[in-house]
């Protein structure tokens, strides 16, 4: 067997065998007292708590940041207070909007429901809706002329007075022909209808003029 070997086993069986006795002396009380080495004590901190440990104190430059990241802190909750009542109100406002559009469906609803009921309306005719009844120029006689024409009193309000005849003007034709009586002026309005036209030439004084009269209805 090689020496060193030899000697490395032999070694290691005598540190086993006084291993073992100094553990039987410390069983048995008999053994030398174990002394803790000298050096620093640690205190154990109980989880959770923060801080610096008893006896140390932070630095201003600590303290300052602190204070700064506490300030931020606080400023931070108010602008997140702030948001919570703006989300707030938005929503309410938002709850009015509906409520209003709710309010305005049913008024249309109900308009609609309303126009689907109502009987329906007769689309108006393409032609102009003629008068009915006798047609009338509204004169009467004040004299009777012969060649002359006759002088007639105009009502305020009728055709001939809204075409621009008064009284005392003296009718002598109408629509081509003379007028000597009344009797001539009935008969030219009795061959129109309600609404015509009728050329009347007639003397105010010493001026004569012509209108164009519409004849009415009654």
């Amino acid at each position: 067997m090689n020496e060193r070997v030899f000697y490395g086993v032999v070694g290691g069986l005598v540190l086993c065998g006084v291993v073992g006795i100094l553990v039987a002396l410390a069983g048995s009380g008999q053994g030398p007292s174990v002394e803790p080495l000298p050096g620093p004590s640690v205190e154990v901190l109980p989880a959770g708590s923060r801080g610096t440990p008893p006896g140390s104190t932070a630095s201003p430059s600590d303290r300052r940041a602190l204070d700064a990241a506490r300030l931020e802190i606080e400023a931070l909750q108010a602008e997140v207070a702030s948001l919570r009542d703006a989300k707030r109100d938005l929503e309410a406002r938002s709850a009015g909007l509906e409520a209003s559009e709710r309010s305005l469906r049913a008024r249309v609803a109900d308009l609609e429901a309303r126009l689907n009921a109502a009987p329906p309306v007769p689309s108006p005719s393409p032609f102009p809706r003629q008068p009915t009844g006798l047609a009338y120029l509204g004169v009467s006689s004040l004299d009777e002329g012969g060649g002359g024409g006759i002088a007639v009193e105009t009502m305020e309000g009728c055709p001939a007075y809204v075409a621009g005849m008064r009284s005392g003007d003296r009718i002598f034709s109408m629509d081509g022909r003379p007028i000597r009586s009344v009797a001539d002026i009935q008969e030219v309005v009795r061959s129109h209808q309600p609404g015509d036209p009728v050329e009347v030439r007639f003397r105010r004084g010493e001026v004569e003029a012509v209108l164009t009269v519409r004849l009415g209805t009654r």
